[in-house]
């Protein structure tokens, strides 16, 4: 049969032609790939399978028995199923496919096939009419996994910054409360020598038989050993703040209010 050599050979070489550039797309370097590009080689791809499908009454002989002509159209039910399967995910690759199938299928019928044309015309058509709503249907349904799936990807993305972020601010704080108590740790050892060497340095003072004492930048007592203490007869308490011109002497306050409301003197 020249015309199922031919047709044969049509498939093949379409199916061929598809995997070659097939191969040399997937060499291409990742980041240079042209998404466009393999987009139209798919349709185009589709298209031409689509069109060796629906030829394949020509196969047979005009005058054929009705059930081997009925065969034909087995077949492309067969792939038109397979393409509802497969293609509808994008809906305009099945069209490219299913469309052309059929209309070539519905030609080669009407002017080649010479038994039960209408027949066979009318049952494709109602398996036609039958599987379309099918691939639409698998259509959404695969759309709204595939947008559930990227909405997926997206919140894990979006889950995986926000736990980078808030383990690097752990980190921070962690670092930071570290550092806090290092810091503590060093004011109470800074604090506790402070403390031991004021007390050292009282009880150095304390043990001299003369009389020591600090004043202030205003003149007030902020240290008194226990020898002046002993001398002027107080307790450090009523010592330590007092004016050392009020303690040493206690006319000094009338003498400094006397001259200042006398403006002769």
């Amino acid at each position: 049969n020249t015309a199922l050599f031919i047709w044969f050979i049509a498939l093949q070489a379409s199916t061929g032609l598809r995997y070659s550039l097939l191969r040399q797309l997937r060499k291409e370097d990742t980041g240079d790939i042209d998404l466009e590009s393999r987009y139209q080689l798919l349709i185009f791809g589709s298209l031409a399978s689509g069109l060796c499908w629906g030829l394949v009454p020509l196969t047979v002989t005009a005058n054929s028995d009705p059930s081997l002509s009925a065969l034909s159209g087995l077949w492309l039910a067969g792939m038109l199923t397979g393409a509802a399967a497969t293609l509808s995910v994008l809906r305009i690759v099945f069209v490219a496919f299913a469309l052309p199938a059929s209309i070539a299928f519905v030609i080669s019928v009407l002017f080649h096939i010479q038994n039960n044309q209408f027949e066979l015309i009318a049952s494709y058509c109602l398996f036609f009419g039958f599987i379309v709503p099918v691939a639409w249907r698998m259509h959404r349904e695969a759309s709204a996994h595939i947008e559930a799936n990227l909405s997926y990807a997206a919140m894990q993305r979006e889950v995986h910054a926000e736990a980078v972020r808030l383990r690097l601010i752990e980190e921070e704080l962690s670092s930071r409360r570290h550092r806090e108590t290092a810091l503590k740790a060093q004011n109470a050892r800074t604090d506790a020598k402070l403390i031991s060497a004021a007390e050292d340095r009282n009880l150095l003072l304390n043990a001299l038989q003369e009389g020591i004492f600090g004043l202030s930048d205003v003149g007030a007592f902020t240290f008194i050993n226990k020898a002046a203490l002993s001398m002027l007869e107080y307790q450090e308490d009523e010592v330590i703040g007092m004016s050392a011109l009020q303690l040493l002497s206690p006319n000094a306050d009338s003498v400094v209010t006397a001259v200042d409301n006398n403006p002769a003197m």
